[in-house]
């Protein structure tokens, strides 16, 4: 049986996250939990169902073009109840709605895609977001010890009009990449996630192209992927 195809998210399913958002700003989290209580047919009509369509839509896509990415509705999509008990925010839900694809179809797997409905602003990303030390060691690596393929992968995304995140770096060089010289490997070594974004507007989520949108992003972000999937499966 095919599967039917995304035609995009609502103004209900953004209003909902919005009036979310308004609520828990206020710190009024009771009124959110009524709020979400009363309106859940919405969020999972509006946001949850489109959400998994568009992962399966795009994992159908990335299996015709032999890209090693998949998900489905169940594996790929973060639940919107926030994990409070450590938190000093008491905000019971996320105010937007998350995916990802990676190679294996679940959340643990590095070298992914991730696409984020957010009333205030909307995006798609890739990359590696926070790998495991021994994951991040071994990308650092090869940008240190590949610094061809690196340049050559990094020119690539910034003829795009793409380039990492600086969220997370360090100010100083990680302990046994102190030999690293060049400023542009330097930069790349302090980082502890290597991840590129480019946003999307109302518009554009809102509409059935966003599968092609998304499929066209991933294509372009493929020499990242490539290039850190390949450090991380390399023997130390």
């Amino acid at each position: 049986m095919n599967t039917p195809g995304f035609q995009g998210f609502t103004q209900d399913g953004l209003a909902f996250l919005r009036t979310l958002l308004t609520l828990q700003q206020n710190l009024e989290f009771d009124a959110a939990r009524e709020y979400y209580a009363k309106n859940k047919p919405l969020y999972e009509r509006e946001i949850k169902a489109p959400m998994g369509l568009l992962v399966e839509n795009l994992c159908a896509a990335f299996k015709d073009d032999k890209i090693p990415l998949k998900g489905d509705r169940h594996s790929s999509l973060f639940r919107i109840n926030r994990d409070i008990r450590f938190s000093p925010d008491k905000s019971p839900y996320k105010t937007h709605a998350g995916a990802v694809l990676t190679p294996s179809g679940t959340k643990n797997d590095q070298g992914l895609i991730y696409i984020h409905i957010d009333p205030t602003g909307c995006f798609m990303a890739a990359g590696f977001h926070i790998p495991q030390p021994p994951e991040l060691a071994r990308i650092r690596r090869d940008i240190r010890d590949r610094p061809k393929a690196f340049k050559a992968m990094l020119a690539k995304l910034t003829a795009l009009g793409l380039h990492f995140d600086q969220e997370n770096t360090l100010k100083r060089l990680p302990r046994g990449f102190e030999d690293v010289t060049d400023p542009e490997l330097a930069q790349a070594v302090k980082l502890k996630s290597f991840t590129v974004s480019r946003d999307l507007r109302t518009e554009d989520v809102m509409n059935a192209g966003l599968v092609e949108k998304l499929r066209a992003f991933t294509h372009e972000v493929m020499p990242l992927l490539e290039f850190g999937w390949e450090a991380i499966r390399r023997e130390d």
